[in-house]
């Protein structure tokens, strides 16, 4: 990957050593991927309002056919739907998309190619490694004499936050900043097996910065060379580098899927009427159970 260019994305100051291909059986910290999380972007071009609010309206109708409930939404005087992960909305002055999870990693490059601005950006990065690991834990206990001193590029603020259902988290910086950093256990944030023994760094890029990131990534030849770069350099210039380290190799696409509405709805059925419904049958009342369920 070529050096990014200059401006309120920052140049890459180093080459991050990261190869197009992946190691396989190579020991220690696995990438799992490296993408977009989230975007926000809005048109008030008229040769792009409609475009921007069409490509809005078909994510959120693809979602609702996957299983996910359509509803109206309504955002700072944007008014339209919401299904999923994707929102979309219309005002006076334009339209605009809300993009996250999944639904940012598949369809960021297409909204983004009808917006005018860009007011919010995630990069994430996943990584499995050792279920023994605590980088987050690592990177709050770092001493403070060991952050980067060039004015204006060091963190203000570490805030460390740990919980039994979620483990432990590491925020970095102010969320009102430009630049807002999150590492986490991304296996108990999830509750999902695909992500066990997983962590997360994430950027979350906000304002001018977030226009020159999406941009930046959106022109570079591979999105997850571009993506590992600008989150082990903003994370480095916190004084906190990532441990997947300079010779990191940039993980083949993957996008790990969202549940959907009815997805969830039917896990809940599993695991909280299930049983109740299984005792009652047993107990001789079927024909009640049914009819309680509205399927008499």
């Amino acid at each position: 990957m070529g050096r990014l260019s200059a401006g309120p994305a920052d140049p890459l100051s180093t080459d991050r050593g990261v190869k197009s291909s992946p190691s396989p059986g190579a020991e220690g910290p696995v990438l799992l991927a490296a993408g977009i999380d989230w975007i926000t972007c809005s048109a008030s071009n008229p040769a792009h309002v409609d475009l921007l609010q069409l490509a809005g309206e078909r994510i959120c109708i693809a979602a609702a056919a996957a299983g996910n409930d359509l509803r109206p939404w309504l955002w700072k005087g944007y008014e339209g739907l919401t299904c999923g992960g994707a929102s979309v909305g219309r005002r006076a002055d334009g339209s605009l998309v809300r993009l996250s999870s999944d639904y940012a990693a598949v369809n960021w490059s297409v909204v983004h190619k009808f917006s005018d601005n860009v007011s919010r950006c995630d990069l994430a990065v996943t990584v499995r490694l050792g279920p023994e690991a605590n980088p987050a834990g690592e990177a709050y206990s770092r001493p403070a004499d060991n952050l980067p001193s060039r004015r204006g590029r060091h963190v203000q603020r570490a805030t460390h936050i740990q919980t039994w259902t979620e483990g432990e988290t590491t925020y970095l910086g102010s969320r009102q900043s430009a630049r807002f950093g999150r590492l986490y256990n991304k296996g108990l944030e999830s509750k999902r097996e695909e992500y066990r023994d997983c962590w997360r760094w994430e950027v979350e890029y906000k304002g001018a910065t977030a226009k020159a990131i999406a941009g930046e990534v959106a022109k570079c030849g591979s999105e997850g060379e571009a993506v590992l770069a600008y989150v082990w350099d903003t994370f480095a210039t916190w004084g906190v580098p990532p441990m997947w380290g300079l010779g990191a190799t940039v993980p083949p696409a993957l996008v790990i899927r969202t549940p959907t509405d009815e997805e969830r709805r039917l896990a809940w059925l599993y695991a909280q009427v299930r049983p109740a419904v299984a005792r009652l049958v047993a107990a001789g009342r079927r024909d009640a159970v049914l009819s309680a369920l509205g399927l008499d």
